[in-house]
């Protein structure tokens, strides 16, 4: 009997999303078809193992905090054929950006005023998990703001995120591009000059 590749241990359903480094999958379980999962690929090969590495920095600072309500839990990771893949919790409403896109206007009615501060609420207090732990998450968006099926928000994607050791340090003097290393086409107004 051939070894299974993780891969082929799921039923790939659709795709989620995509980023500058990777795409999200909503997956199946292949024998448990009730467990539904995100899995992040990342879009390349990875060259070196300091990529790899890379890689891995995310996973290992989302598992060196403890697990939180409000804050998407990554299951495991592994590699093969030169990519990385991240299996973690599924949250059926998909991004804030996306309910944003959808159902925006809508939102502005004041009956939905409570749902609008239920998602803040969630992720602030991911917010206030991470940062407990000395983790800045340098990447918040609504396209990583997930929203589960009980309408909660969860803080999603920590790869851009850094802990208390990559951040110490001088205060920088001046702001540099690598600051700016966020999405392309989405840039915090804090970072703005206007």
């Amino acid at each position: 009997l051939a070894a299974q590749k993780f891969d082929q241990h799921f039923v790939w359903q659709k795709k989620l999303g995509a980023g500058c480094f990777s795409e999200v999958w909503a997956v199946r379980h292949a024998e448990r078809p009730d467990e539904g999962y995100a899995i992040k690929v990342s879009h390349r090969e990875f060259r070196s193992r300091a990529e790899r590495d890379e890689y891995l920095r995310e996973v290992r600072l989302a598992n060196d905090m403890p697990a939180h309500p409000n804050v998407v839990e990554y299951i495991r990771a592994w590699q093969d054929q030169r990519h990385f893949y991240v299996q973690m919790e599924l949250c059926e409403g998909g991004t804030l950006q996306g309910v944003l896109d959808r159902d925006g206007e809508a939102l502005r009615a004041p009956a939905h005023e409570p749902r609008v501060w239920e998602v803040a609420r969630g992720v602030a207090r991911g917010l206030e998990h991470i940062h407990s732990y000395e983790v800045i998450h340098c990447d918040l968006k609504p396209d990583n703001i997930l929203i589960g099926a009980d309408g909660e928000g969860y803080l999603a994607d920590v790869g851009l995120a850094k802990g208390a050791e990559e951040a110490a340090g001088p205060a920088p003097t001046h702001m540099s591009t690598a600051a700016l290393k966020g999405t392309t086409g989405f840039v915090d107004p804090l970072f703005t000059l206007s």
